[in-house]
Parts: structure tokens; sequence; C-alpha cells
């Protein structure tokens, strides 16, 4: 708050105790929830008790209508006179508080206070373990039945939160004078502003850690919580530049019963700098208010002041501002803020603050709330979108604006607009022999046909004054001229929309074909009886490209929604189902859960048998799914078998040269370069991957997959500077495709570092693994197999160096996990093993390195072939460790 009381006459803390006051604050905080003539109705219906209470409660509702939009009236405002004195009172108990207990928690020091409640800094020890925790004590003053209720059910929603950008909720309770406390994950970190102060010195920079905040939002929304109170002081940065939002006292928990449009009351506390429009007129909070108020701490990050020039002090004006005012440029406002030039470079640091950007932010900023983007991912693709130099949806400009940002970026054949040609054609014809059905569908089909025929007309450089436009330039106008031309035909929209996105998908350009698809989805939610096949192919379409993305929980959302609309028994209806299984068993297994994804997609499998399914597609697809997924499991043999069989059934449905095929070829070289089939593996690969570079170029996540093999490949083959030329490669394609933080890079990196080990290279080799650590700890929950697999990389390369106490502790990090998610006989299980029994040995614990070294003996001749070259040197390092230890020291 901005420490200024609103303007309200009298008190009747002279006239009433504190008990008083907690019930009045009850009936105070219902009235508001209601509209005018409802409220009249709940006065008048108060019970004897509360008659007494009548005058007060009425004189409250009377000032909040009298201050209406001029000022930021709520139910905690508009009684601060006549709860002072017992605020003030507990003000004195947050101190005294310090060196007691509440619980199990010893209060160690108080880290903050403010009218809502005092926060420790907490510790528990039990056992030999002690844990800090930030604890928050709810005041007294401001409890009341209804809003205990409320604090309780949000609490236990806050619960179930999990992001590495969230700090987490651990427990709760009431302390021994009933009031409300809950105890949260303790971050050592400062505000995210005077981090970037500090350490940031770009805009590119600044914005990529915002990005990390609004990662943290979308798990929030997702969970139906609305955090309104996105201010510095709750974003906090720790010393590895991990963002950590905290602070949901102020949350509001939208109707889970209710649609996705359902809002709550905007009456309630706020921190009015970074308060909504809506907020200051008591309107209605919905996930628009939080991006709004992550628009003004992107603002305050990016310039170093608010985006008004009015007064926060003065309540009225900064009010105003914020509902009538527009926010000033991002240029204009780093240029009046004091102090910024000094430290970084104004004249470069300014160059950079583009009016894309400014676009972006005023967006966010818009002042009704439908004005602003409908989702924080759809506010974060725009900032994505300006980091990679593309365009972005918040500017409204024209043909040569899109030009330019693709010209800039790609540089795509002409011909490469054949495949964006080819996928419309096919809708238009499609549409246009359903025409013969019925009416509405021939609309389809000249809405179609006619987009077509603008389409081609925009490639033709006779009508675009010479321009010869790319595959991309010509996608984005399509898109353009859909959004803008197609407003009363909203299936048709729908539908173009969803072709566009999956031809983006195609060309691996996910962050342009996430906000077609999430359009294209919405507006088929929207209506009242979509195209079944339609609004399931754009579904499936969102999943798989949250699943490449990383965002796995959304896409089994989406394809728990997918399966809604195959209820039947029918043939239609288990090809539908089927097709959603197949994606959820890969979806799983980015979760972590392979042995869950195995069963998916089993079940799948047998399903589609004993269906008598001819899909023969759908079979391939299932088979490829289950293939890679045993590769994974390092069960080759069966995957080789799935894998060819896939390809045979491909094989028959496609014209050779065509992508499915590529796919398939480098789906079985994969498979056997695990095998050791070499030659086979090049064979496959190496034609995939001059079909793949032709068709795509050097950025796409097929080129990834595929350099990342070849790599492995290469080092098999001792050719161990190609080797790491692949890997750099595919390392560079993933980030360009899916984004510098994704977690798939992690492979390519790892690879490399094995590399960097066999020539000698451990300095370089720790950087890469503790690299790929990061990025999977950033993403990826504790327990999931990739995270035991970085962790027994790390052991490996810290026994190489020496450091046998730091390579016990990782491997033993690894173990567990290995042995929960993996098949017991995993050669992942049996390299941790043989690597934990190293630092052991190293460390003069002769018998446990033995056990260790003989279990995993046990397990070895089920996890890799007799010649396997890592299964023999494995054991004659085992066979003699002390030479091994003087033949892997540095030095």
């Amino acid at each position: 708050m901005d420490g200024r009381d609103p303007q309200v006459s009298g008190s009747f803390m002279g006239a009433f105790d504190q008990n008083s006051w907690v019930r009045l604050r009850a009936l105070l905080d219902d009235a508001l929830e209601l509209d005018a003539d409802a409220r009249q109705r709940y006065i008048d219906s108060l019970e004897e008790s509360d008659r007494m209470l009548r005058p007060e409660l009425e004189r409250m509702l009377a000032e909040h209508e009298r201050l209406g939009d001029r000022s930021i009236p709520n139910a905690i405002e508009l009684a601060t006179p006549a709860i002072g004195d017992a605020l003030q009172e507990e003000i004195a108990l947050d101190r005294a508080r310090v060196g007691h207990n509440i619980g199990s928690y010893r209060l160690t020091r108080l880290l903050g206070a403010g009218g809502m409640g005092a926060v420790y800094l907490a510790e528990r020890s039990s056992d030999g373990f002690t844990q800090q925790v930030a604890l928050k004590v709810v005041r007294k003053a401001l409890g009341s039945p209804s809003a205990q209720e409320r604090f309780d059910r949000e609490r236990q929603i806050l619960a179930s939160l999990r992001h590495p950008g969230i700090a987490q909720l651990f427990d709760g309770g009431r302390t021994s004078d009933a009031q409300s406390f809950y105890t949260m994950e303790y971050v050592d970190g400062e505000a995210v502003t005077d981090y970037c102060h500090r350490r940031l010195d770009s805009v590119a920079e600044r914005v990529r850690l915002v990005l990390q905040i609004g990662s943290a939002l979308v798990c929030a929304h997702q969970n139906l919580i609305v955090h309104r109170d996105i201010k510095p002081s709750n974003v906090l940065v720790d010393a590895n530049g991990q963002v950590k939002l905290v602070d949901f006292g102020l949350a509001k928990l939208l109707d889970q019963r209710a649609a996705p449009a359902m809002t709550q009351a905007g009456v309630g506390p706020m921190t009015p700098a970074y308060a909504a429009p809506e907020q200051f007129r008591s309107g209605t909070i919905t996930v628009a208010t939080d991006i709004y108020q992550f628009g003004v701490l992107c603002f305050v990050i990016l310039t170093g002041r608010l985006p008004y020039r009015a007064d926060t002090a003065d309540s009225m004006a900064w009010a105003r501002a914020v509902t009538e005012d527009e926010p000033m440029t991002l240029a204009g406002a780093f240029a009046s803020s004091e102090g910024a030039s000094s430290e970084m470079h104004a004249a470069r640091y300014k160059r950079q603050l583009t009016r894309d950007l400014d676009a972006i932010l005023r967006k966010m900023m818009a002042k009704e709330p439908n004005e602003r983007y409908g989702s924080m991912d759809a506010a974060m693709a725009d900032m994505r979108a300006f980091l990679d130099g593309r365009p972005v949806l918040a500017r409204r400009a024209g043909p040569a604006y899109f030009a330019l940002r693709f010209v800039l970026r790609h540089r795509y054949a002409v011909g490469m607009a054949a495949i964006a040609f080819i996928a419309l054609a096919a809708t238009a014809l499609v549409a246009l022999q359903q025409s013969r059905i019925a009416e509405n569908e021939a609309q389809r089909a000249n809405s179609v046909a006619n987009f077509l025929v603008g389409l081609f007309r925009v490639s033709d450089p006779s009508v675009n004054r010479g321009q010869r436009l790319n595959a991309n330039e010509i996608l984005e106008r399509g898109a353009d001229s859909v959004e803008r031309e197609m407003t009363s035909q909203p299936e048709q929209r729908a539908h173009l929309l969803a072709v566009i996105g999956k031809v983006y998908q195609s060309l691996g350009d996910y962050p342009k074909a996430k906000p077609l698809l999430e359009r294209s989805v919405d507006t088929f939610r929207a209506m009242p009886q979509p195209g079944r096949d339609d609004f399931a192919d754009a579904l499936q379409a969102l999943a798989v490209l949250n699943r490449h993305t990383g965002e796995a929980k959304q896409a089994l959302a989406l394809l728990d929604e997918e399966m809604t609309l195959y209820p039947g028994s029918s043939q239609a209806d288990v090809d539908g189902q089927l097709r959603v299984l197949s994606i959820k068993g890969p979806v799983l297994r980015e979760m972590g859960d392979m042995q869950g994804a195995r069963r998916e997609l089993q079940r799948a499998l047998d399903f589609a048998h004993r269906s008598g399914t001819r899909n023969e597609k759908l079979i391939s697809q299932l088979d490829t799914n289950l293939g890679l997924l045993l590769g994974d499991l390092g069960e080759y043999a069966k995957a080789r078998e799935l894998l060819e069989e896939s390809c045979l059934l491909t094989r028959k449905q496609w014209p050779a040269g065509d992508t499915h095929i590529v796919n398939c070829d480098i789906n079985l070289g994969t498979a056997l370069s695990a095998l050791g089939d070499l030659d086979g593996a090049e064979r496959l690969l190496v034609p995939a991957a001059e079909e793949t570079r032709r068709r795509y170029g050097d950025n796409s996540r097929n080129m990834a997959i595929i350099d990342n093999t070849l790599g492995v490949l290469a080092w098999k083959q001792h050719r161990l500077d190609l080797a790491l030329a692949r890997f750099a490669a595919s390392q560079s394609a993933y980030a360009a495709v899916l984004g510098a933080s994704n977690t798939e890079q992690a492979w390519p990196i790892i690879n490399g570092g094995l590399v960097r080990i066999e020539l000698g290279e451990y300095p370089q080799a720790l950087s890469a693994m503790q690299r790929a650590l990061d990025l999977r700890k950033a993403s990826l929950a504790d327990d999931h197999p990739e995270m035991a697999h970085s962790f027994d990389m790390m052991a490996r390369i810290d026994w190489l160096l020496g450091r046998y106490d730091e390579s016990r502790a990782q491997a033993e990090k690894a173990l567990p996990i290995l042995r929960a998610k993996m098949p017991e006989n995993h050669s992942s299980i049996v390299e941790c093993l043989y690597d934990l029994g190293m630092a052991e040995y190293a460390l003069g614990d002769v018998d446990r390195a033995k056990a260790h070294w003989e279990e995993a003996l046990q397990r070895a001749p089920k996890a890799y072939a007799p010649d396997d070259p890592q299964l023999i040197a494995m054991k004659k390092s085992i066979a003699d460790p002390d030479q091994a230890l003087h033949r892997t020291r540095p030095g």
C-alpha cells in the first residue's frame, strides 16, 4: 500500500470492541461481493444480534459508493481508521514473536510486516534435519469466517502449485491464539529490479528473465489462481538467476466449476502502484489483471520507473492516471529515469527499447481487460518473438514490417511455398467436395477457395511490385488475411488458422505456430457445435506442439479434451481414441513417467489390433511411438522390430521422398545406431539429413535429432572432431527452434562433454555437464530420469577430476531415481552402479564399491551385447581399479 488512508470520516472503535469489529468486517466482506439490490436485501435480513452494527455498515457502504472510480476503496481500507488501534497492537506483537515457536517452527527473524500480516524467517529442526522456511501470520484483526474460509481454500489450492519459478507452499495451521499461518519455501534472493540493475546490462537479458516470471504465472493461471499482487518485492531472484514468485497472500481463486471466463469481484487489498484499472474501479479480477501487472513490472524492469507520470503518493491522481492516461513509451521513460544512463551505456540500451517491445507492453497494459493478451502464454510468445527478431502480434503494422522481419531472419527458397500451397489446396478440395452435401459446407468451400486464390495472388511478383515472397512471408500474409477478413465465418477461420499453424509446425517454427493453433482452438471452443474432426485436429496439433516445447501438462489437458469428442464405439470413435492414446504415451515420457508411457502405448496398440481397425497410418504411428520409447528404455531389438514395421506401413501409404518416410528413416537409423549397426544407421541417416536440410534448412527439430545421432556415429567411429561439430550443430538447432532454455539440447551438450572426456579435456567436459544439468533443473521434476542422467554424468566427470566426495554424492542422487523410473536392468542403472563404485573405491570404501560393481555385472548381460565397448571397458576397470585410477587421474 502507499501508506495513505482514504479520507473516511468517523470511527466506531470508541463504541465497539475488537470482537464487534471482527463481525462487522465479515458483514462488510459479504456485502461488497453483492450488487446494489442484493446488498440492500442483505442488510435488511441481518439477524437481531447484528442490528447494532447496521449503521456503521451502511456508512461504510455509502462511502464505498461515494468514492467510486475516484479512489481505491476496499473492505480493509474503508475501515482502516476503525481498526487502526487493533493493527497497532498486532504490529507490536510482530516483533515480540521473534525467538518464540509457532507449531514446530522457531521464529528467528522478522522479514517484513504489512497491513495483511507479518512474515518471519523460521526454522524447524527434527531428527538431525534442519529446514528454513518463510512463515506468514495473518492479521487477527482482518479475520472473519468468510475470509477465513476463502483463505483456507486458497491455501489448499496453492499447495498443489509445482513450478521452479514459484516458491512452494509447505503447510499451515493456527497459532495458539487462533491466528492463521502458513509456511513457504524461503528464497534467499533479491527483488527482481535490484537484480537487473546490478547484473543485467541488456534489454534481451532482462526480457529472458521476465519470461521466467511469465512461465510461473502460466502455471498459476492453469491452476485457476490469479496472483493479483505482482510487484518487484514479490519476485525474487537468487544468486543463480532463478526467479521465484512469492506471496500468494492476495491471490484469488477462480471458481473451477465455472467457465474459463468466470471471474471474482475485484474488491480487495492491492498495491496501487502495480494495480490494474479494474482494481481501482472495483471491477472483476481475471488473468487479465495479472497480465496488466506483469506489464507494469516489465516496464519497471526495463526502464527503472513506473509507466505513468503521476505521483503514487497522491492516490487520487494515481488512480486517475491508471484508469485514463496512456503509459509512457519505453524510450521516453528510460530517458527520464534518473541514474540509469550512468551505469548501462544509455545510448546503446535505449536503442534496444524498440517499437516492438513497446507495443507488447502497451497491449499488456491496455485499459480494458479484453484488449490485453488472452493469456500469459500469448504474451510470452510475443516476447519470445521479440527476442528472435520475428514479428510480434501486438504490432498492427503493414506487410512491409512482416516481410522485413522474415527477410532478416529467414532465407528459404521461394519453392518452399509449395508446402503451404499443397496443404491448403488439399483442404480446399476436401471442402469443395463436402459442399455438395449441404449449403453451409458450400459456404466453407467458397471461403477456403477464395482464401487460396488470394494467397496465390499474393505470391505473384506481378501483383507485388516485383517482390518474390518465400513460404514464411506468404503464410504470414495468409494468416493476417484470415484474421481480418473471416471474422464472420468462425468455423472457416478456425480451420484455416489450424492449417497454417500446422504448416509452421512442420517448418519447425513453433513460436509462430503456437498462437495460430491457440486461436484456432479458442474459436472452436466458443462455437455451439464445432465440426468434430476439425476441432479434434486443432486440439491434437496444439497438444503435439506443447509436447515438443516442454509443456507436457498442457498437452495432457488438450488430449483429455479431445478424448471427450469420441464417446461412442463406432469405428470413427475408436480411431479417434487411438489417436489420442498414441500421443498420450510420448507426453508421459516427456514428464518422466517411462513405465506409464509404456503401458499407455502398449494398451493402445493392443486395443487397435482387437478393434480390427484398418487405419494403417494409425498403426504406423503407434508402432513408431512405442518403438522410440522402447529405445529409451534400452530394449533396442524390440524397438528396431516396431520401427521397421512402421517404416513398411509408411512406405505403403506415402510416395518416395515424403516427409513421413524421412521421419521413419530418422527413427530407425537412431535405433540401428544404438544396436551397433553403424553402417545401416548411416545409410538411412545421411540421405535423411540431406533431404531435411534441403527442405527446412539447418534449424529444425528433425535436423537437431539427425545431427545428434550422426554425432554419436562419428564418435563410435573415433572421428572425434566431426562428432563435436555434429553435436554443436544439434544443440544450435534445438536452441533456434525450441528456445535457449529447452531441455532437449541437453543430449548433444552431454554427448559433446563425453567426447571431451575422451580427448582428456576435463574442464570443458565439466562445463558441458554442468550446463546440461542447469537446463534440466530449470524445467524438469527432481525425480525425472533425465535429471538422474545428468547427476550420473556429473559423478563421472567429478571422479575423473579427482573430486571423489562430489562424485559419490552425485551418483547417490542418481541411483534411487533410476531404480524407481527405469527397468531394473537398464544400462543407465548399470553405469550408475559402476560410477558409484569407482567413487567409493577411490575414497577407500572397498567393500561398498565391490558390492555395487557386483550388482552392476549381474545386471549387465541384459543391458549390453557381449561385445559392447562400454561393457568391455567397464569390466576392465572393475578388474583393475587401481590402474583405472592411475590412468584417468588428471595431470
